[in-house]
């Protein structure tokens, strides 16, 4: 009866360690899936701020154009 109520508190033991590991696997994990969603929100970002750019870029390049024709009009 000693032995099987001390290997249950062994195995409890145990059973507490694993939690603990497995609670420690989870937090690492939940902050590796935090700072890659806070990664995507920032590239998302970068390609708005980089699609603006471009979009700023061909309006000027097509003022450009039409300024030159004019130019070479004269």
């Amino acid at each position: 009866m000693v032995r099987s109520i001390g290997r249950a508190a062994d195995i409890m033991g145990e059973i507490t360690a694993s939690s603990h590991e497995q609670a420690q696997g989870t937090a690492q994990v939940n902050a590796m899936v935090a700072q890659m969603d806070d990664t995507t929100r920032r590239n998302a970002a970068l390609v708005n701020e980089a699609a603006a750019a471009s979009s700023s870029l061909q309006a000027t390049s097509a003022k450009l154009r039409e300024v030159l024709g004019l130019v070479a009009l004269s």
